[in-house]
């Protein structure tokens, strides 16, 4: 419970700065896809501002959170499968209870 209260927290705080940062950056000019902006936003002497690098690792964190649990429920399907086909325990249970 409080590793899922910490993710949100997580999670909230970087959509927040990617918002407040763009709306510093871009003003109205803001486009629909944000990450777009901030890699192609130069300073007017040619260099990348750091708060894009800042948004681009921020969300690199973020993918890297949710990567487990994309695949947990992958996982957790297919060895249901796998029991499925070889042991049929699930079957088995069910005809059972019937």
């Amino acid at each position: 419970m409080r590793v899922t209260f910490y993710g949100v927290i997580l999670t909230f705080s970087i959509y927040l700065s990617v918002a407040l940062i763009s709306v510093a950056m871009f003003g109205s000019q803001v486009q629909s896809v944000i990450l777009t902006d901030l890699g192609e936003a130069k300073t007017p002497n040619g260099k990348s501002f750091w708060e894009g690098y800042v948004t681009q690792i921020a969300f690199m964190i973020l993918i890297a959170c949710h990567i487990p649990f994309i695949f947990f429920s992958g996982k957790e399907g297919l060895l249901i499968i796998l029991d499925e086909y070889d042991r049929k325990s699930i079957s088995n249970a069910l005809w059972h209870k019937l």
